[in-house]
């Protein structure tokens, strides 16, 4: 264990015990004795009326000088240590400096003269050691000591702006005494020095060594895991976090994960070499009511707000006016801003349109983490058919994945509009179907493989240059099937590729 130094701060508080004498020296036609007894006396120079007697007393600051003789005058030392009786008549007087915790010094015989300054310094001696600890912030009454194996008692010790003093010390000068010094989840302190009476020489600068302690998290992959507000990171794929170095004490700890309600919980730290375990199990906060014609209250239903260029024309449906998006909301979850499925069918129908495209969003984590559906005309010709583009979207940037030319859809079914579009989401796929105007139902492009969102938000994606008008919008809890939409038969096991990200 290294030996503390003296930091700067110990030489400073050194050169305030010796300020007094500087001052002393500083003051002009002073003249200081060679010897240095407990009181001398000081040649001055200053200059007073003829008719009055003066005398300065220069001692330890806040000490009590009394003055007897021809007149008896009590004073205190200022802040240099200085007491100055003046105007006095001619005689023998005498004074008495007293301090607590100091030895009293007195002097007799004083001649005092008019026109004749007279100055005296005394040095008061102290009777106890005073030993200063500076701690910082580690100064608490929770530190305690001993000296020579003797534990000092709460009475002496006194905590002071980043020190701890232990006052009133009985203890022999010029001997090693042994200091230990130990505070909660901190490593002990042993010192060995000499303690001289008063303080100035007994000023140490030191720094405990926290001990500290380790936090293992377990529970939901990927959840986020913040102390006391500073993120620490995620949950791995074994569903394990590791938080090393930590200082002992409570901890406010908060775990996110989308699509669950955020665990806010305190966790103790202990110190040493046990590693604390904390189970993390978030509950899912899955969306179970119905969304129908949201339309009635876009303000609620749209978030974050319809976005510019889209229109509520009737009480059940939207006119969509170039590009934005919005996400669905039912309202019975508030900690969501948008509602969150795991399994849902969302079912919408297209009105009639310019033919420019229409899109739609599936498992969004937020305005900017989402799959997005397009169904766009393949070419600018319009002979030509339909295609459905699937995106991913990853921090704003939407990358096409897979396209999908409508070949078995006349595009002449859909460009006049009257259309009904199905999304069906089960677990880590999502497919669709198509009713055209001709009142046939068909598969929508093959069934898509989804492994990156396992949940998410729904909602609808506008096209630049695109005119489109919505209406019976339905968004249902679980897997809807019986009536408006089935698994494509010829596009069972037809799904992409797994992208190589968890979920």
């Amino acid at each position: 264990m290294d030996k503390p130094t003296r930091s700067r701060w110990g030489w400073v508080r050194r050169g305030l015990c010796t300020l007094l004498l500087v001052m002393v020296e500083l003051l002009p036609g002073l003249t200081w004795a060679q010897s240095r007894p407990r009181w001398i006396v000081l040649k001055s120079t200053k200059t007073v009326p003829a008719s009055e007697g003066y005398l300065d007393i220069f001692t330890t600051p806040k000490a009590i000088v009394t003055l007897t003789g021809q007149e008896n005058q009590r004073l205190v030392a200022d802040r240099y240590g200085k007491a100055t009786f003046a105007k006095l008549k001619r005689g023998t007087y005498a004074f008495k400096v007293e301090l607590e915790d100091h030895q009293t010094e007195e002097k007799r015989a004083v001649l005092i003269q008019p026109g004749k300054p007279t100055t005296y310094r005394v040095d008061l001696k102290p009777v106890f050691s005073t030993l200063v600890l500076a701690l910082g912030r580690q100064a608490d009454r929770d530190v305690q000591l001993w000296i020579d194996q003797q534990p000092i008692p709460p009475a002496q010790i006194e905590v002071r702006e980043g020190k701890v003093v232990v006052k009133r010390l009985q203890l022999a000068e010029n001997v090693v005494h042994e200091i230990r010094i130990e505070k909660p989840y901190h490593e002990g302190l042993v010192l060995e020095r000499p303690i001289q009476l008063g303080e100035c020489e007994n000023f140490v600068s030191i720094e405990l060594i926290p001990l500290k302690g380790a936090l293992i998290l377990a529970g939901n992959a990927g959840a986020r895991i913040y102390l006391d507000g500073e993120d620490r990171g995620l949950l791995a794929s074994s569903g394990e976090l590791r938080l090393t170095g930590l200082l002992p004490g409570e901890y406010r700890l908060r775990a996110e994960l989308f699509g669950f309600a955020d665990l806010d919980t305190q966790v103790t730290i202990s110190p040493g070499k046990e590693e604390k375990r904390v189970e993390i199990r978030l509950e899912p906060l899955l969306e179970t009511a119905e969304i129908a014609h949201a339309f009635l209250q876009e303000k609620e239903q749209f978030f974050p707000g319809r976005p510019d260029g889209w229109q509520v024309e009737t009480a059940r449906s939207l006119r969509m006016v170039g590009s934005g998006l919005a996400l669905l909301k039912s309202g019975t979850i508030p900690e969501h801003l948008f509602s969150i499925f795991r399994n849902a069918t969302l079912i919408f129908q297209v009105r009639e349109w310019n033919g420019a495209g229409i899109g739609w969003i599936a498992r969004a984590r937020d305005l900017r983490q989402f799959y997005k559906f397009e169904l766009l005309p393949s070419s600018p010709d319009p002979a030509q058919p339909y295609q459905l583009i699937l995106s991913l979207c990853r921090d704003g940037d939407c990358q096409p994945l897979e396209r999908h030319p409508l070949e078995t859809i006349d595009g002449a079914l859909l460009r006049n509009g009257r259309f009904r579009i199905v999304m069906t989401l089960s677990d880590d796929q999502i497919w669709h179907c198509i009713t055209t105007q001709d009142g046939k139902k068909r598969p929508l492009g093959p069934t898509f493989a989804a492994p990156i969102f396992a949940r998410g938000g729904v909602g609808l994606s506008g096209i630049e240059g695109a005119t489109t008008i919505v209406e019976e919008l339905r968004l249902l809890p679980g897997v809807f099937e019986s009536e408006d939409c089935e698994v494509p038969r010829e596009a069972e096991g037809q799904s992409a590729p797994d992208r190589g990200e968890p979920r």
